[in-house]
């Protein structure tokens, strides 16, 4: 059905299970990424679900050998459709367009064809949904978990309470879960702005990213709009960051261990859920819940990577850069890092201050090597820094 949508036909489509999520690829150019993809579709666990609907979406232009391996591959588990697109819509308006097709089948595990899936991926998609449909506070659902933040590549944890999820702003492009309702209130308010809103507090990582990425757009819409999408403590897919539209070099940063069983979510109101902005930092009253002292009122600033000019220099903040004055200090060793403040480990290295306190010249780099690293002790070190000194003098050409 090359070219053809939904919306202007219909009837040509075939009728689908508005219980069970379609599963989406948006493909193009990279045929053996697809191959592999498919392939990890194909091994994932389907027990007692019928009619699951495969969406191969293949943008104009796109190589004529993944339009060959979508024809050929063989879906055991209910009906395939192949869509090729009349012309070239770009990365971002083909994701759009496929998060459309949430319209027609109620909702959609998005997939681009450069990731790998845990062969538990669909049916925790369908818990997940059974868990959320209908909750107003979700527009998305995620079966990556982030093993860093992605502004500073500083080691990532959330906390466990043991749900099998938490919340966090920050929309996700590696493997995603969309109903109807959701993505429709996001596409109502992109289609109302006009310029990326300059008003928000959008981390400057992502708002350096072109107006062309779908995803700083949808990050903006949780932002302005309070909403989360719904992270998993094990990742249901993984990134081979393989070279296409946003990716010069493949690499191997954004792999994670898959999850190899199906962990239930409690979607009950009975635990406290740790929630996280779009800084990967807990929100203030989040991390009060965990705590007796009351920080609400409080600026997290656990990554060092906050805007803090947008705040009142008389406002307090929990951070980890330097600072003139403190009120109380913590240390910088247990993991998720909040969890120092959490669990009252004194030493230095996390500290309570107002703003106007916070030194402009703080080292932030060198206690994420502390926390990150096994201290080598300082010989150690020095070898090492010579060494790598040697390697790029070397690399120009001195006979060292």
């Amino acid at each position: 059905m090359a070219g053809e949508t939904y919306a202007q036909n219909p009837n040509r489509f075939i009728p689908i299970d508005m219980k069970n999520p379609a599963i989406v690829i948006a493909a193009f150019n990279r045929a053996e990424s697809l191959k592999r993809l498919l392939g990890m579709i194909a091994r994932a666990e389907y027990s007692g679900l019928k009619n699951v609907t495969l969406v191969i979406s293949i943008d104009g232009g796109g190589a004529k050998e993944v339009h060959e391996i979508a024809d050929a591959f063989e879906w055991q588990f209910g009906s395939k459709e192949v869509v090729l697109g009349q012309k070239n819509l770009g990365l971002k308006e083909h994701i759009l367009q496929c998060g459309d097709l949430t319209k027609r089948f109620g909702s959609i595990i998005m997939l681009e064809d450069d990731l790998g899936l845990s062969r538990y991926f669909y049916q925790y998609a369908v818990h997940a949904l059974e868990a959320f449909s209908g909750n107003d506070l979700i527009a998305g659902i995620s079966l990556y978990k982030h093993p860093r933040n992605v502004h500073v590549g500083a080691s990532f944890q959330a906390l466990d309470t043991g749900a099998g999820y938490y919340l966090q702003q920050f929309a996700q492009s590696w493997g995603q879960v969309w109903e109807s309702g959701n993505w429709r209130n996001f596409r109502n308010w992109l289609e109302e702005q006009v310029d990326y809103p300059v008003d928000l507090d959008v981390p400057k990582y992502v708002r350096f990213w072109p107006d062309s990425s779908w995803l700083k757009w949808h990050i903006a819409y949780l932002i302005a709009q309070e909403k989360y999408f719904v992270y998993p403590t094990q990742s249901y897919s993984t990134n081979f960051c393989e070279c296409g539209t946003n990716v010069d070099v493949a690499d191997n940063r954004y792999q994670v261990a898959l999850a190899n069983y199906l962990q239930t979510i409690d979607g009950t109101q009975e635990r406290v859920i740790p929630r996280y902005d779009a800084y990967f930092e807990i929100e203030s009253d989040s991390l009060s819940q965990f705590l007796n002292t009351i920080f609400e009122d409080v600026v997290i600033d656990l990554y060092g990577y906050r805007n803090l000019e947008i705040y009142d220099p008389e406002k307090k903040v929990l951070t980890i850069r330097d600072v003139k004055h403190y009120e109380s200090q913590w240390a910088m060793r247990l993991r998720p890092r909040e969890f120092n403040v959490i669990c009252d480990v004194k030493g230095e290295g996390i500290c309570i201050t107002k703003i106007k306190h916070v030194s402009n010249d703080s080292c932030v780099a060198m206690k994420e090597f502390m926390y990150v690293k096994e201290w080598p002790g300082i010989k150690s070190f020095i070898k090492v820094m010579n060494l790598a000194v040697l390697g790029k003098l070397r690399k120009r050409g001195w006979n060292v």
